[in-house]
């Protein structure tokens, strides 16, 4: 990873790529990333090349939006930087479509909600294209003092080319202004029809991955390599066959004959104490063993 990438503390889609193949020691595809997204193993998240509006989502769990204007908040949050998706919406499907070009296999459909969905901090934010502002004087004359001093009319920010651009020429505070002036809709059915609406484009944005989450999953699974690694093995034959011609050698040198009647009863006795006392019929087991590799 490049000294700016780790300042950026993100990476592109196939920088990712890389960087876990890398980590890993083996090659990571993008369709497997995308599938990682897919299973809830690995976040994906969006870097805003331009400003996306939306409002919070008060049931975040929801499986189905059945209340699209109610859901939500009426305050319009600013979405820039970057934010994780949060895979319930038009985001996950997305991710989906994705998957399926570049693996070349089928995804199974997934239940998802209208829009797109965006989360920080456990926060989901629904993107909205549409903004309404009520139809009154004082609204109106607020909304184009603002506009003014930045060279724009009230006419510029209604027409869906322009908006973006008067957007884009507020300050932080000017715009937090006007969309507290303004309140979101899901559709034209809410509309008062002495309501303005502003026609918003679709956010532009770049799928990224934080350094940060790409470490997380490398980190796990490497402890599961680990896990996996001080699993205990059944011996071979040839193990097995050795460990019984060294206990036999051991049980010579002591003066024990393994095929001797009633040496069992002597050993248990033995193991009891060592600490790790051994039943009678398991040292019969292995005697028997002994005896049977010697002839």
């Amino acid at each position: 990873m490049s000294k700016l990438s780790a300042i950026k503390g993100y990476l592109s889609e196939s920088e990712a790529s890389q960087y876990l193949s890398k980590a890993l020691d083996e090659s990571v595809s993008l369709g497997q990333i995308y599938e990682l997204c897919l299973e809830g193993h690995l976040t994906v998240s969006a870097k805003f090349i331009k400003k996306a509006f939306a409002v919070r989502k008060h049931d975040a769990s929801a499986s189905l939006d059945t209340t699209p204007a109610g859901n939500c908040d009426d305050d319009v949050k600013v979405l820039d930087g970057i934010w994780d998706l949060a895979m319930i919406g038009d985001e996950l499907q997305d991710i989906r479509h994705r998957y399926q070009e570049e693996s070349h296999q089928t995804y199974p459909v997934c239940e998802f909600v209208r829009g797109l969905h965006f989360k920080r901090d456990n926060e989901v934010y629904k993107v909205r294209d549409v903004l309404k502002f009520a139809h009154s004087d004082a609204n109106k004359a607020r909304l184009n003092e603002i506009l003014s001093s930045q060279g724009y009319t009230e006419e510029d920010l209604y027409e869906r080319s322009l908006a973006y651009q008067v957007f884009e020429s507020l300050t932080d505070n000017e715009i937090d202004e006007v969309l507290s002036l303004s309140a979101a809709l899901e559709s034209d059915d809410g509309f008062d029809k002495d309501d303005e609406v502003v026609q918003l484009e679709t956010p532009v944005h770049q799928l990224v991955f934080r350094v940060s989450e790409l470490d997380r999953l490398i980190h796990y699974l490497n402890s599961n390599k680990s896990s996996d690694s001080k699993e205990v093995k059944p011996l071979t034959a040839k193990e097995k066959n050795s460990y019984l011609i060294l206990i036999n050698a051991m049980l010579k040198d002591m003066g024990f004959d393994p095929s001797t009647r009633g040496i069992a009863s002597s050993l248990v006795k033995m193991t009891e104490l060592c600490g790790t006392a051994l039943s009678e019929n398991t040292i019969r087991k292995i005697l028997g063993e002994i005896n049977d590799i010697k002839s």
